[in-house]
């Protein structure tokens, strides 16, 4: 562990040094956050409710959604291909730690800076948010907000790692990846709550994408939930992320076989 616990401290230090790439990933939260809220209001200009969302609701979805974000994003597919892709990954085989537990810490530091940070951009947008709208949350289940919040983290590493360890085999995973995150951050409730999907949401609700925005938002935002749908919504939280991340370890083992550091 003391390994591990070196290179959080060290990617912590390097964090320090290059920044420039964070402040604009800030910004950007600032201006996503108000494009949204100009197409709420679009959307709610002759409405007050659309698919059991009220201008306010819908906005605290939002806010909460960005928040989640900061969260749960993971480069560990990008980074797993880059190093296959370029033979890298034998340089950290041949040493005493395991890969995947080595950009977990790496991660883990870059979120305690990034975290930190947004925390008071997230700050600033509720104090913004609070002039307009009437917050719609259910403040006594934000311990279980934060809970589902990691635990959404690791399902959607697990399930990023997988799609890393397909360039075992493709070599090059750019499209598939890109394809993947967007189509999986769209029915998984990252861009709209799944209730705007009409019909069809019934059935994106049934997999396992909308555990990682859908269901731990609407714990704090749906009051109509009771202890058995919150215990059902995290149990299956973890039961998905303990199926992908089993079917990673699969993945990973089998394509290690397959492994040649032979670089481009």
């Amino acid at each position: 562990m003391k390994k591990y616990l070196a290179i959080f401290k060290i990617e912590f230090l390097h964090f320090l040094q290059y920044r420039s790439e964070f402040i604009a990933e800030l910004i950007s939260i600032f201006v996503n956050f108000f494009i949204v809220i100009f197409f709420a209001l679009a959307v709610f200009e002759n409405k007050t409710e659309v698919y059991g969302y009220t201008l306010a609701s819908f906005a605290t979805y939002s806010l909460l959604k960005s928040i989640m974000s900061q969260i749960v994003d993971t480069d560990i597919n990008w980074v797993l291909a880059h190093q296959i892709r370029k033979g890298d990954l034998a340089n950290y085989l041949l040493k005493p730690l395991r890969f995947n537990w080595y950009r977990l810490f790496a991660e883990l530091s870059w979120k305690s800076h990034s975290l930190f940070y947004s925390s008071f951009v997230f700050a600033a947008l509720t104090v913004i948010y609070a002039r307009t709208f009437t917050l719609q949350i259910v403040s006594i289940r934000i311990p279980l907000f934060v809970f589902c919040a990691i635990i959404s983290y690791f399902f959607n590493r697990s399930f990023r790692f997988i799609i890393g360890t397909l360039a075992f085999w493709t070599k090059d995973i750019g499209g598939i990846s890109s394809f993947l995150n967007e189509i999986t951050s769209l029915i998984g409730g990252r861009w709209l709550p799944l209730d705007f999907f009409g019909p069809l949401a019934t059935i994106l609700k049934l997999l396992p994408f909308s555990y990682a925005f859908y269901f731990p938002i609407q714990i704090l935002i749906d009051p109509s939930l009771n202890t058995s749908d919150i215990g059902k919504i995290i149990l299956l939280e973890i039961f998905w992320t303990i199926l992908f991340s089993l079917a990673g370890i699969i993945l990973w083992q089998k394509g290690l076989k397959h492994f040649e550091s032979v670089g481009n």
